[in-house]
């Protein structure tokens, strides 16, 4: 039967091959729309019964919005002793890691390597001549007491001896200042010549340790040339963070910032906010880090803080995570969560805070906010936290 259906097949063919060519593409073409609306049909039939539940990140509108920012570390502590006038370092008194009382000597600055200094000898020869001064003024003191007892006993009792003793008293009472202020200037000449003396000797300005000897004897220095490396007794760490006038402003001092030292976050109180611009357009904000988490902490260095903003939702105006706000050429929307899905709300921005924007209007105080970017509207949603 077989052999029949293909011999007649064949002779069709070959008696009317175009026919049989045309009848046969028709049939192909059939069978590929026929399977292509079957498996469009199978896909619609899955895409429908198989609904997408899309995990979200939500917050609450009003909820406390934290920025990050980054501030300078202030060891108050840690300080560099220079060098106060030019010269060559000629001794140390120090070593590294050494404990130092106040006013211990570090380093000796002379003019010459071998320890010859002009201000010494200066001082010296001014030591001198206030000695002498002194023992000059004693002397003189009791010449014009003399003077006086003098004058007083010689008196007669005439007009013109009077007049003549009065005139007598009085240039003994000039000569005596004079000498007084001789003394005086002499004093004045030794506070200045030890003032220009002491330039020659970097010391330590309260207890503490040398961390670091920072120069050789021998070396050339200028003045303002760094000596040593100093650490006074542990204090309190400072941290200044330096933000825009509208985050000075938004800043919640009541609210709780932290400091992420090494693997640690550390919760931090600020001191003090500046009320004007502390470098060109930015203000200072200060913290306070407490002195047992000082030693994970370089002085200059830097470090995050982790700050709250005010979100006082007044007038249903409140600050927005920048990731939950999509912008468009013609509007702006965000995604809201609603009973279980994903639901568009066109808004209006106002002023930029870090990475929150300020929406002036669009949204109410019990909205939650779809933070994610991969959702849409009407897309069913599960938050998670």
């Amino acid at each position: 039967m077989n052999d029949k259906k293909t011999f007649w097949l064949k002779k069709v063919i070959k008696k009317r091959p175009i026919a049989a060519f045309i009848v046969f593409l028709a049939v192909l073409f059939g069978l590929i729309f026929i399977s292509s609306n079957i498996r469009s049909a199978k896909i619609s039939t899955n895409q429908v019964t198989q609904v997408t539940t899309k995990k979200v990140v939500i917050s609450a509108v009003d909820e406390v919005p934290r920025v990050s920012v980054q501030a300078k570390i202030d060891k108050r502590n840690i300080i560099q002793l220079v060098a106060q006038k030019t010269g060559v370092v000629s001794y140390l008194y120090a070593v590294d890691g050494q404990i130092v009382t106040r006013g211990k000597t570090i380093a000796l600055i002379s003019d010459t390597p071998f320890g010859g200094d002009a201000s010494a000898v200066a001082l010296e020869i001014t030591e001198k001549q206030q000695k002498v001064s002194a023992e000059n003024i004693e002397r003189q003191e009791k010449i014009f007491k003399k003077q006086k007892e003098i004058i007083e006993n010689t008196a007669t009792a005439t007009e013109n001896s009077e007049r003549q003793a009065s005139i007598d008293k009085k240039q003994v009472s000039i000569s005596e200042e004079n000498a007084e202020l001789s003394n005086e200037l002499s004093q004045l000449n030794l506070r200045q010549a030890q003032l220009v003396a002491s330039l020659a000797t970097v010391k330590s300005p309260s207890q503490g340790i040398i961390q670091k000897i920072l120069v050789r004897p021998g070396e050339f220095v200028t003045a303002g040339t760094p000596i040593a490396l100093f650490q006074g007794e542990i204090s309190d760490v400072l941290a200044e963070a330096q933000v825009s006038a509208d985050i000075a402003s938004r800043f919640a001092v009541t609210s709780s910032s932290y400091a992420q030292i090494g693997e640690r976050q550390v919760e931090i109180k600020p001191v003090y906010i500046s009320t004007e611009a502390t470098n060109k357009y930015l203000y200072s904000i200060i913290f306070r880090i407490q002195a047992e988490y000082a030693f994970g902490l370089a002085d200059a260095s830097f470090v995050s803080l982790d700050i709250p903003l005010e979100n006082k939702g007044e007038g249903n105006i409140f600050l927005v995570s920048l990731d939950a706000i999509q912008i468009t050429q013609t509007k702006n929307f965000i995604f809201t969560f609603e009973n279980g899905k994903a639901v568009s709300k066109e808004v209006q921005l106002g002023k930029v805070f870090g990475q929150f924007a300020e929406v002036v209007s669009g949204l109410e105080k019990t909205d939650k906010i779809i933070v994610n970017r991969n959702v849409f509207d009407g897309d069913v949603a599960e938050a998670i936290e």
